[in-house]
């Protein structure tokens, strides 16, 4: 199971090298080991789910609120 900063790796490595407009980019996750790789992204977002209600927000996100 991949988490945290090794979803992050992984995702590079299927990359393999190909320029992504991180900026541009859109995350979503619903747990804290998402939270790495919503934070490359220019607009991230947390899928709310009931749970998930008592985690804290990455910075910069956006919730969804799927409770």
């Amino acid at each position: 199971i991949c988490r945290s900063e090794a979803k992050v790796r992984a995702l590079h490595r299927l990359l393999g090298g190909e320029k992504v407009d991180w900026p541009a980019s859109f995350a979503y996750g619903d747990e804290p080991a998402d939270f790495a790789v919503m934070a490359l992204a220019g607009h991230p977002f947390l899928v709310r789910t009931a749970r998930n209600k008592t985690i804290s927000l990455p910075e910069r996100c956006t919730v969804v609120d799927w409770a």
